[in-house]
């Protein structure tokens, strides 16, 4: 009957810290990044960080629309932000998480 080898547990630690330091570094670039969504004309500008809304612009020639457009304009530049975040904040935390459950997976 054979049995399981022993895990190299330093090989495994090594990994472990790898993937916590990636992870780590991937929490302070979403943390640090701020991500900016425009109109199509350029004339509101929405800034977001940490899922926050940091920024507003509204130029002056966006000001010629009435009040329910220019809200409207507004909303879609604020989600579009916020959704262009979450996808950075997925693109760069998706891969750590992945190496963890793979390394899970081989040791469990």
């Amino acid at each position: 009957m054979a049995q399981n080898p022993m895990p190299d547990l330093a090989a495994l630690a090594d990994r472990i810290g790898r993937i916590r330091d990636d992870l780590a570094d991937a929490t302070a670039e979403i943390e640090d990044a701020e991500l900016t969504s425009a109109s199509p004309d350029g004339a509101v500008r929405a800034t977001v960080r940490r899922g926050r809304l940091v920024g507003l612009v509204i130029e002056p020639a966006a000001l010629e629309q009435d009040a329910g457009a220019l809200a409207a304009q507004v909303l879609r530049v604020v989600r579009d932000a916020e959704d262009r975040a979450g996808a950075a904040q997925e693109r760069r935390l998706v891969p750590a998480a992945e190496q963890m459950r793979a390394l899970l997976a081989d040791h469990t």
